[in-house]
């Protein structure tokens, strides 16, 4: 028995499992950004934001093509 639920993917578990493992990196990602900034996490920078947009976009962008 898995220690996970398992979602019922019918015929497209590959994209299915491609969207569960990119949400639980960027959740895990999220975690280690707060660890290491703190409140400062929740109130960034413009300039910070406007960066992480565009180093995340090729990422999201081939997760979404992907899928």
């Amino acid at each position: 028995m898995a220690c996970f639920p398992v979602p019922d993917c019918g015929q497209n578990w590959r994209n299915c499992w491609m969207y569960w493992c990119a949400s639980l990196m960027w959740f895990i990602n999220a975690v280690f950004e707060y660890a290491e900034l703190g409140a400062e996490y929740f109130t960034p920078d413009p300039v910070d934001m406007l960066n992480d947009f565009i180093l995340d976009c090729p990422l999201w962008l081939s997760v979404l093509s992907s899928g």
